[in-house]
């Protein structure tokens, strides 16, 4: 598969969404939620409520699940007409969880039907079991075990960059992301690097050899946040698909 990468470029953007308080802000970083872009909104919203036991309610056309520890927002998107074939493309890859049963959240998502993506296996690097599964558009959710935790918490998304080391500076400056892993695997033209904040987990993937998952809508659109490192009290993460900028804004 050959890339074509002037056509996609990739730049990230942080929204800020509450206050503009300066002063430092000590409080752990959290995942508050993710915003998912989908041609079926309700039937996408179905397969969160029955297998991750979200309720569910609706606010300005978005259908809003959520539970105790977060929200996944869902909005309208339909696909496009000519998608782009062969392309290098970049983009949130995953989103996830943990859980305390693992065990338990794979026999239900296997009684309802779900794809996955392999089987449970254990992470050597984060001394924990782990499983990918596709929701019902397809995008990729990884649930990790966590015996610490009382109900299903957001905690982990994953980012195909086309520039990995700008994107991975740029996290480390606004949100205090810092390397706990090293996976590059440079004889397949593949570099993983696994990030930790606060018990938050970040995957950057950068791959020469195929196109990431897919990054125009439907798919998954943007992270919230509880704060940033900039002092603001809140942010979001994005992405655009911009033929100006290459780089993290």
């Amino acid at each position: 598969m050959n890339y074509q990468p002037s056509l996609i470029l990739l730049f990230f953007a942080l929204l800020f969404i509450s206050g503009c308080d300066t002063e430092p802000n000590n409080t752990p970083l959290q995942i508050n939620g993710f915003h998912l872009s989908s041609s079926d909104p309700s039937a996408l919203a179905t397969w969160y409520t029955q297998n991750l036991g979200f309720s569910s309610s609706e606010d300005n056309g978005s259908l809003l699940l959520s539970n105790e520890f977060g929200q996944v927002d869902i909005s309208p998107g339909t696909f496009p007409a000519n998608p782009a074939q062969n392309q290098r493309t970049s983009g949130f890859f995953k989103i996830g969880f943990k859980t305390a049963d693992l065990d338990g959240l794979y026999q239900k998502l296997r009684e309802n039907g779900s794809s996955f993506r392999g089987d449970i296996f254990y992470d050597s690097h984060l001394k924990t079991r782990s499983l990918v599964s596709l929701d019902r558009d397809g995008n990729r959710v990884q649930f990790f075990e966590d015996p610490q935790v009382t109900g299903l918490t957001p905690s982990f998304f994953s980012i195909m960059a086309l520039d990995l080391e700008q994107t991975q500076a740029w996290c480390e400056s606004e949100f205090g992301f810092v390397e706990a892993h090293n996976l590059d695997l440079p004889e397949r033209g593949l570099a993983i690097r696994l990030m930790q904040k606060d018990g938050i987990l970040l995957e950057l993937i950068s791959d020469e050899r195929l196109v990431s998952a897919r990054t125009e809508i439907p798919g998954i659109q943007s992270i919230l946040f509880n704060r940033s490192q900039s002092g603001n009290s809140a942010g979001k993460l994005v992405y655009n698909a911009s033929a100006d900028s290459p780089t993290p804004g």
